[in-house]
């Protein structure tokens, strides 16, 4: 996950289905006691607005800026401007999906236009759900590909033969223990929202964020363990050694 999205139940959604194998589907906005007055996009609430504020120095842009680009986009005009980012991506998940067990394979994808999802990402069963504020307020290719291979982090971490994902469990303890978990905060590197991972959080987390780094800013994480012990180097890279094998195991 990015920000802390937990998701249950079915959600109200349309959707179409990408050329290859995915389902893409919009989860629609509620609104109640609007701030704003544009009718065709997503209005934001004054309590919305003031949670903003309190996030302000992790977002690209003021509360004010994102609130006018949420109000300029209803779901039609979102799939009308994002149709070719989502196709690529619904491509990488579609490759992602490629040595995973047919159980845990990603087949629908599933975009939240509410401002409350604002920063979230999860996934539940077989859908990846992904709010549309890292279209909408990022606008960054590198950002959305950051979101999709976390989750798939999350994936890969329960597809793990149990000794395997024993030994990760380990790593994040003996990690934990030496205040080293910084080094794979997402959010902390290029390419990646500033609000981006918890791997402090648990171990799945912990894998989740290092699938997203070694697959994206594995020369920023090696450039940073040059200032490591040599020690706790050795932990990291077996941590990233598990991951990299990860992508190859059925």
């Amino acid at each position: 996950m990015q920000r802390d999205a937990r998701r249950s139940g079915s959600l109200p959604a349309s959707g179409f289905r990408h050329a290859g194998c995915l389902a893409i589907f919009w989860i629609a906005a509620a609104c109640c006691g609007c701030r704003g007055t544009n009718e065709s996009g997503v209005r934001i609430t004054m309590t919305q607005y003031e949670q903003l504020k309190d996030i302000e120095t992790e977002l690209p842009l003021s509360p004010d800026s994102i609130a006018a680009r949420y109000e300029r986009f209803d779901s039609a005009t979102f799939r009308s401007r994002y149709r070719e980012k989502l196709n690529v991506i619904c491509a990488l998940i579609d490759s992602l999906d490629l040595g995973v067990p047919d159980s845990l394979r990603i087949d629908t994808l599933s975009i939240d236009h509410s401002v409350g999802s604002l920063g979230e990402a999860a996934r539940q069963k077989r859908t990846i759900f992904i709010s549309s504020s890292y279209f909408i307020i990022f606008d960054d290719a590198r950002v959305i590909r950051s979101v999709v291979f976390h989750e798939f982090g999350h994936l890969r971490y329960s597809a793990l033969p149990s000794a395997v994902r024993s030994d990760v469990d380990s790593l994040w303890t003996y990690l934990q223990h030496g205040s080293l978990l910084y080094l794979l905060h997402d959010g902390e590197y290029s390419g990646n929202a500033r609000f981006g991972g918890h791997p402090n959080d648990s171990p799945t987390e912990m894998f989740a964020s290092t699938f997203n780094l070694t697959n994206n800013r594995l020369d920023e994480l090696q450039a940073r363990l040059q200032y490591v012990d040599p020690t706790h180097v050795m932990v990291i890279r077996h941590l990233i050694g598990i991951v990299r094998s990860s992508l190859t195991r059925p």
